[in-house]
């Protein structure tokens, strides 16, 4: 799928935010997570860092 530059900074940016508020809901002490909503988690997270790390070799695929 291509997108322009504007459209992956903001998919880059909506990622991380994403990124960064599953990693805090996942390490969060004061409310633990059930294992279900854990893996779930877990799960959407890993997703979400795939889709960084693929438009990372996108954007180093189009410079070459």
């Amino acid at each position: 799928m291509k997108c322009t530059l504007s459209q992956e900074l903001l998919i880059h940016e909506l990622v991380k935010e994403k990124n960064r508020s599953l990693h805090d809901q996942l390490n969060d002490r004061k409310r633990p997570l059930t294992e279900t909503q854990r893996d779930l988690s877990t799960r959407e997270l890993q997703s979400y860092q795939e889709l960084i790390y693929q438009n990372q070799l996108n954007r180093t695929m189009e410079v070459r």
